[in-house]
């Protein structure tokens, strides 16, 4: 497990578990621009926490969303779907993919 994979990881458990008090914000002017699995929105760093403390900044016209984390290990998945499950979500699925996890869920 490289450095930058366990900071992740560490990212996700702090804001799954504490999440932080951002109740707005653009997660399209924070999330990163590049490829992802099936066009999914790719989040890094700053735009994790803000998505995780706000997930439906992340949701599309029909309230669906699919969220890639590079660099995730898959042992994040459970405390990411913890968090969707209490702000309301269902039908949420983490699952590995290249280097990450892809997320994704409905409200």
């Amino acid at each position: 497990m490289t450095i930058h994979t366990l900071a992740t990881l560490t990212c996700v458990i702090r804001h799954a578990l504490f999440p932080g008090h951002k109740t707005s914000g653009s997660l399209a002017q924070t999330a990163a621009q590049g490829a992802s699995p099936a066009g999914a929105t790719v989040l890094h760093d700053d735009a994790l926490g803000l998505w995780l403390s706000c997930p439906e900044s992340a949701l599309d016209g029909s309230g669906r969303f699919e969220v890639f984390i590079p660099t995730c290990p898959s042992l994040a998945a459970p405390f990411i779907l913890f968090r969707l499950k209490r702000r309301g979500f269902s039908a949420c699925v983490g699952e590995r993919v290249d280097l990450g996890v892809l997320v994704r869920g409905q409200r």
